[in-house]
């Protein structure tokens, strides 16, 4: 698997819901965390590396956001995170799962 760039990474997750919450923003990383009707599911969220080495996020890096982002397989991942799956089938996994309402 091909690695993803950062900025890739940014606009997918904004477009999954995902929202930068106030005073969480550092120096060294962003930390999105999802956000879906009017309420912040903190336990599901991505942390962005702001630093130089971090331009792109190798299939290493997709293995720790795979259980944060509540997702079964590396490859659900890429699809996420490269937008083939949409915002209302992430939801629908989520659901699935119990984790939003």
């Amino acid at each position: 698997m091909t690695d993803i760039k950062r900025d890739v990474i940014r606009k997918s997750i904004q477009k999954k819901g995902f929202r930068l919450k106030q005073g969480r923003k550092d120096k060294k990383k962003e930390k999105y965390f999802l956000y879906f009707n009017n309420k912040w599911y903190t336990h599901i969220y991505v942390k962005i590396s702001r630093g130089n080495s971090y331009k792109t996020y190798s299939q290493s890096l997709w293995k720790r956001m795979k259980d944060i982002l509540q997702l079964d397989t590396l490859d659900e991942v890429k699809q996420f995170l490269e937008c083939p799956m949409s915002y209302e089938q992430y939801l629908d996994k989520l659901r699935r799962k119990n984790q939003v309402r």
